[in-house]
């Protein structure tokens, strides 16, 4: 029976994990976004700036695409450096209480001793952290989208409109259309 709870507490807690860590997105640069610079959608280097466009739904796009697509200014670049840093300076403590949980629950899974109310509330802590990172990462588009003239935000839509999966699929594949053939009417042929 202990073992039983055990498992299931370690299958609940990993579920959960889950939510924080995409918050946080994947790690490393990619779209070249470099290390927590413009392109770098949550400021903290996790290079979400990436995708086949230059970023990903939501995140800032990679200084090429600033550039080339958008127009942008010299001024805007240094106002999102600025909104960067604060984002950066915002989000690293909640990265920091989140590495320190993870420890507290790794060691508390390891050592067995650790009740279910414990994990849970360790696991209920990174849940919360993790709203804090999105809520900060919302501030943080909203934010940059206001440094944005009415074409550029117009031509920032047009481009994540035509994001691999935005189509007649809808956004990652599922909505009506989803899988299958085509309707034909129900006519069977």
């Amino acid at each position: 029976m202990k073992r039983t709870l055990t498992i299931a507490i370690v299958f609940v807690s990993s579920l959960l994990l889950l939510i924080p860590a995409s918050a946080q997105g994947p790690k490393g640069p990619r779209g070249g976004a470099g290390r927590g610079g413009i392109g770098s959608a949550d400021g903290n280097g996790s290079g979400r700036g990436g995708g086949r466009m230059g970023f990903n739904a939501g995140a800032i796009p990679s200084r090429r695409v600033l550039e080339r697509t958008l127009d942008f200014t010299e001024e805007q670049f240094a106002e999102l450096e600025v909104l960067l840093e604060e984002h950066r300076e915002t989000t690293r403590p909640i990265h920091g209480e989140i590495r320190a949980l993870d420890r507290q629950l790794k060691a508390a899974l390891e050592e067995g001793t650790a009740g279910a109310t414990e994990i849970g509330q360790i696991v209920l802590d990174k849940h919360a952290l993790g709203g804090q990172l999105r809520d900060s990462q919302h501030a943080l588009q909203d934010s940059f989208r206001a440094l944005l003239t009415e074409e550029q935000l117009a031509t920032l839509e047009e481009l994540r409109d035509r994001r691999p999966g935005r189509g007649r699929r809808g956004p990652r594949g599922g909505g009506p259309g989803a899988g299958g053939p085509p309707d034909n009417g129900g006519n069977g042929s």
